[in-house]
C-alpha cells in the first residue's frame, strides 16, 4: 500500500535509458522493465537493478538460470559497460535473485517449472601460507570461474509443487528489509 510504483514506456522520442534515469530520479520503489529481449535491454535490467529499489522484475525467454546468468553476463560485455567476464557475470548474478521459471505445455497450459535462486558467491580472501597449496589454490579458482550458485527452492513434479530448499540468509534479509515487524513475523 505504501509503495512507490510508476510506470514509462521509451519510445522514438524518449530512450529507455532516459526512462530509465527519469525513474531513478523520482524515487521508485518497484521497476518493472518488461521483456528483455535484446543486449541494450538486458544491460539496462542490470543497470536498473543496482538503482537503490527495492525490487526490479523482468521476463526474459531463456532455457535455463545459467543460461538467464550467460545472457545477461553477454549483454553487459557487448554494450562495453564491463571488459572482464568475471566482473560481468558477478553484476549479473547480483541483479538477479530468483528465476522464476514458466513452461507452457504442448496443449497451450502454462505453469512454472520452478522458482531457483541466484546466489552471489563471495570471493575467498585469504590464501594459503606454502608455495604448492597456494599455486594449487590458484590453479583451483582459475578453473572455477563461476561467480555465483543456484538453489532449487521450489520445482513442479509430478503434478504438484515440492517444497526442495529454503531461500538463503541472503535473500531472506533482503525481505526482511522490506517488510513491517508484523509481516517479518509471518514471513519468519
Amino acid at each position: 500500500p505504501n509503495t512507490n510504483i510508476k510506470s514509462f514506456r521509451g519510445s522514438e522520442e524518449i530512450s529507455l535509458i532516459d526512462v530509465i534515469n527519469l525513474q531513478k530520479k523520482m524515487d521508485s520503489d518497484i521497476m518493472i522493465l518488461g521483456e528483455v529481449n535484446s543486449f541494450e535491454l538486458a544491460n539496462a535490467y542490470v543497470a536498473i537493478s543496482q538503482a537503490g529499489t527495492k525490487a526490479t522484475f523482468c521476463t526474459c525467454h531463456c532455457v535455463t538460470t545459467r543460461d538467464l546468468i550467460e545472457y545477461f553476463r553477454n549483454a553487459v560485455l557487448s554494450t562495453g559497460t564491463l571488459k572482464n567476464e568475471k566482473d560481468a557475470e558477478k553484476q549479473a548474478a547480483n541483479s538477479i535473485n530468483l528465476d522464476i521459471h514458466w513452461v507452457k505445455t504442448n496443449k497451450g497450459h502454462r505453469y512454472i517449472s520452478h522458482i531457483t535462486e541466484v546466489i552471489p558467491l563471495e570471493e575467498e580472501e585469504t590464501w594459503p601460507e606454502d608455495f604448492n597449496s597456494c599455486l594449487l589454490e590458484a590453479l583451483k579458482r582459475i578453473a572455477t570461474r563461476r561467480t555465483y550458485t543456484t538453489r532449487e527452492i521450489v520445482v513442479y513434479e509430478d503434478g504438484k509443487y515440492v517444497f526442495k530448499n529454503p531461500l538463503s540468509e541472503r535473500a531472506v534479509n533482503k525481505i526482511c528489509a522490506n517488510l513491517s515487524d508484523q509481516d517479518k513475523e509471518l514471513f519468519l
